[in-house]
């Protein structure tokens, strides 16, 4: 669990440094995604330990998510992390777009 508060916390901070809107989702449905990160797009995050996966009811609200026009994927690592902030920084719906697919293994 370290590990994960670890990268959650690293992962903020980057998308803090660069202007955006960063806050821990809560809601009365347990299994959505840790955090919205909010700039030119919004992203729904679920953050795991590296080697974590989504269990099946994390998936299923990704999917909707995805599936209603949203952006919502996980990560297990601050590269991978990033790259998906830096897309909400630039705006590339296209771009970040794909990386939720890629990473929800939906290509």
């Amino acid at each position: 669990m370290a590990a994960e508060s670890e990268l959650e916390k690293a992962l903020c901070k980057y998308a803090e440094s660069k202007e955006l809107y960063v806050r821990k989702f809560t809601s009365h449905h347990s299994k959505v995604p840790d955090r919205i990160i909010s700039g030119h797009l919004t992203l729904f995050l679920e953050i795991k330990a590296l080697g974590e996966k989504p269990d099946a009811g994390q998936k299923d609200e990704i999917n909707t998510i995805m599936l209603t026009g949203g952006f919502a994927t996980w990560t297990d690592n601050y590269d991978d992390g990033v790259a998906l902030i830096d897309a909400v920084v630039e705006g590339s719906a296209d771009e970040l777009n794909y990386l939720c697919y890629q990473a929800n293994g939906l290509l």
